[in-house]
């Protein structure tokens, strides 16, 4: 299975990469998708050549922003460029345990930061992080949602110029959801909207476990 989530973390604080790896597969459904290099790298393995296999399939890079990883920046700053060299380019979802450790370890703050406290090697409140972190995830999976419509519209419709200018009035109306874990969208348009009369409009996606599924409804004569 494709790990969807890399961890970018310090090693000098295991506990609190335990506690984010423990909300991301028990609460928010992502178990087994997660990249934690301790934890997915067999033995006699090169390491390396690995984390940045890895890098070039993820969504997200959860990046656990701590006084212990700025204390030792250098791989996870290397991690984060090779990142932002990906195409398409992974979002980066930093958690900042530690006061402008996030923005010592991008190298800016434009990126908005979860706020997240601790105590020692430990996540102060999971259940807060729970709700930030599937607020955060949530919503690039909608806009990942969206920028896979618009392609799927492109290159599959015969006029794309229509729904160009369709989108922009009722939303999404062709949704193709990447495999995930129950994740869905599904907008369909206004009863108001003029609904096209010889095509069919894909409007829904449901991907869960590795499966793909596009619902078709056609549109009235």
């Amino acid at each position: 299975m494709p790990y969807e989530i890399f961890t970018s973390y310090s090693r000098q604080a295991p506990g609190i990469c335990r506690d984010v790896l423990r909300i991301l597969e028990e609460q928010l459904g992502y178990a087994g998708a997660v990249f934690v290099d301790t934890e997915a790298i067999p033995g006699g393995s090169e390491w390396a050549a690995q984390i940045w296999s890895t890098l070039r399939e993820v969504q997200y890079i959860l990046l656990l922003a701590t006084s212990e990883a700025v204390d030792n920046p250098d791989f996870i700053r290397k991690e984060i460029a090779a990142a932002r060299e990906q195409k398409p380019r992974p979002d980066i979802i930093p958690i900042e345990f530690d006061r402008d450790a996030a923005k010592t370890l991008l190298g800016e703050g434009t990126i908005q930061h979860i706020k997240a406290g601790r105590n020692g090697d430990a996540c102060r409140d999971p259940i807060d992080l729970e709700r930030r972190l599937r607020l955060a995830l949530t919503q690039r999976t909608k806009n990942r949602h969206r920028r896979d419509a618009r392609e799927w519209v492109d290159g599959n419709l015969p006029s794309p110029s229509f729904w160009e200018s369709f989108f922009p009035h009722t939303g999404s109306i062709a949704i193709v959801a990447p495999a995930g874990r129950g994740k869905f969208s599904d907008r369909s348009p206004p009863p108001t909207a003029p609904a096209p009369q010889s095509q069919d409009v894909a409007h829904g996606a449901q991907a869960g476990n590795g499966r793909r599924r596009l619902r078709r409804a056609a549109a009235e004569p």
